[in-house]
Order: C-alpha cells, then sequence, then structure tokens
C-alpha cells in the first residue's frame, strides 16, 4: 500500500486498510487497491477513548476529480474500533454466523467460504430460529456467562438483528458429505478458532487481552465441529443438539448439572439427498 506522510506504518492489510503510529498516537488508514491517495485516516488515543477523523477532500464532492462521497463510518472504520472497543472489554469478535434457539445462542465460526452465511439462511427458515448474524458475532463475557450479540455487518445472506443470547454451543464449520458433529479437543479448538476471531496483533496489550479472552471463552464453552451438507438436513442436526442442550445433555456450557449426561462424542443426521 506503500507510506503515508507523517504516518509511521506498522501492520498492513492485503486489501484496503493499514494501521500506523503518528505523534504518538495510534492510526487506522484506507485506501483501496489501486488509490494513490489516503480516502481517509483515523488516529485515536491509547486508550481508544478519542479519535480525530480527516477525510480526503477528494472524497467530498461529485465535481471534476473527485469521487462520490463516501461515509467513513461504514466497514471498515466502525468494524476495527468497535472491535478494539470488544477486546478492550475483553471480549471477542468473530468471523462467524450465530443464531438465537430457546434462548440460547448458538455460534457458527468459519473462513470466508466455509458456509456461515448458507447456514445462517437455512436456519432462518426452521420455526423458532432468530439468525443474530450471518458473518460477524461479538462475544462478551457477562454475568450470566458468555453472550453472543448481533453485529450490523452482513455477510452474503444479509441477516441479521440487534438481538443477544448467552452462548450455547460454539461450532467451527467444515463442508462434509454427511452432516455430523463431533466434539474438539482443546488445541484443535483453538487452532480452529485462531483462524475466525479477530485479534489485533498490532497492538500488544490488546493482542494479549484476546488471546487471554480466547483461552477464557474455549474453557468455559465445550466447541464442536459441524461437517454438514448445505440442505436443511443440516439445520434440523443443530435443533437437535440445541433440544439435547436444554435437558443438560448437549453441548452447551461446561458446567452441567448434577447427574446431567454429555451429549455423544459425534451424532450424525440425514442430509435430505443422502440414501442413509
Amino acid at each position: 500500500m506503500g507510506a503515508v506522510p507523517g504516518i509511521t506504518p506498522v501492520f498492513e492489510t492485503d486489501g484496503s486498510w493499514s494501521f500506523g503510529r503518528a505523534e504518538g498516537r495510534t492510526c487506522f488508514y484506507y485506501r483501496p487497491d489501486g488509490a494513490a491517495w489516503p480516502h481517509w485516516y483515523a488516529s485515536l488515543d491509547r486508550e481508544g477513548r478519542s479519535a480525530r477523523l480527516c477525510i480526503s477532500p477528494r472524497v467530498r464532492g461529485t465535481g471534476p476529480g473527485m469521487k462520490k462521497q463516501e461515509h467513513p463510518f461504514c466497514y471498515p472504520l466502525s468494524y476495527l474500533l468497535v472491535m478494539q472497543d470488544v477486546v478492550r472489554e475483553g471480549g471477542l469478535m468473530l468471523h462467524a454466523s450465530a443464531v438465537r434457539f430457546q434462548g440460547k445462542a448458538w455460534v457458527f465460526a468459519g473462513p470466508t467460504g466455509s458456509g456461515k452465511s448458507t447456514l445462517a439462511r437455512l436456519a432462518s427458515r426452521m420455526n423458532g430460529i432468530e439468525v443474530l448474524s450471518d458473518d460477524r458475532v461479538i462475544l462478551r463475557k457477562c454475568a450470566e456467562g458468555w453472550t453472543a450479540y448481533g453485529t450490523p455487518w452482513a455477510g452474503a445472506s444479509g441477516l441479521g438483528s440487534d438481538g443477544s443470547a448467552v452462548l450455547a454451543g460454539l461450532f467451527f464449520l467444515a463442508k462434509s458429505a454427511v452432516n455430523e458433529m463431533r466434539r474438539m479437543p482443546a488445541p484443535e479448538a483453538m487452532r480452529r478458532l485462531m483462524t475466525a476471531v479477530a485479534i489485533p496483533w498490532y497492538e500488544s496489550h490488546l493482542r494479549d487481552r484476546a488471546l487471554a479472552s480466547c483461552d477464557s471463552l474455549l474453557s468455559a464453552v465445550n466447541a464442536m465441529e459441524l461437517g454438514f451438507v448445505p440442505d436443511r438436513a443440516a439445520a434440523a442436526l443443530f435443533m437437535k443438539v440445541a433440544a439435547l442442550s436444554g435437558t443438560g445433555r448437549g453441548c452447551g456450557p461446561r458446567t452441567r448439572s448434577r447427574g446431567s449426561m454429555p451429549m455423544p462424542a459425534r451424532m450424525r443426521g440425514r442430509g435430505e439427498n443422502q440414501d442413509s
């Protein structure tokens, strides 16, 4: 992306935004691929409590040589500011979809193309399921336990809400020839979580806080892999697991009532297009 005068680069993405420092403040700046100048930059104090936003005159109008006005508080700036604040307060931002079912939240994490939006769309057609988000989810540790929140950054299906619910299950998505779920050992779950969570590697104090929160999350909530065929049967299998959780036998928070039975290490459902 190249240097911006007055800003010392620290971290660059392979796309549009970068992170740097200037005059003792941290800075995000946005320059789309191919642009010769940043469209905006935002400088923040170390605590992230105040910010100064500067917008290039070239994106303020539609005259000769000017681009159409771009709202600076849209993605990625809004996402970056919220993500930092969430991490600072001990929470996490996940590349994931989430639904609310029977008063609990279920999160489905995975990289682009893993099926987050597809699963959210399938789940939205089932009775009693509300989609909190199909692409970005906030997790915060509250008095009731880890809680999932919807966000305004929708994915391919465009589904989401401003609702929230206590987290009952965390699934990592994998495309498969059959619909099945299996419990994941802690090291594997942490490795998969690192591919889905937003870690501010460019700020050491926020990085350390995020990593500690990841450990806390996986210590509190069981993680499972969901291998699925993109059909309604995958959502039906999820609902079966959610129902088991309501009886104390599901994959929800690790703390269980006396006498409850753990769910089997692996469950398999019938796909709509499967013979058996």
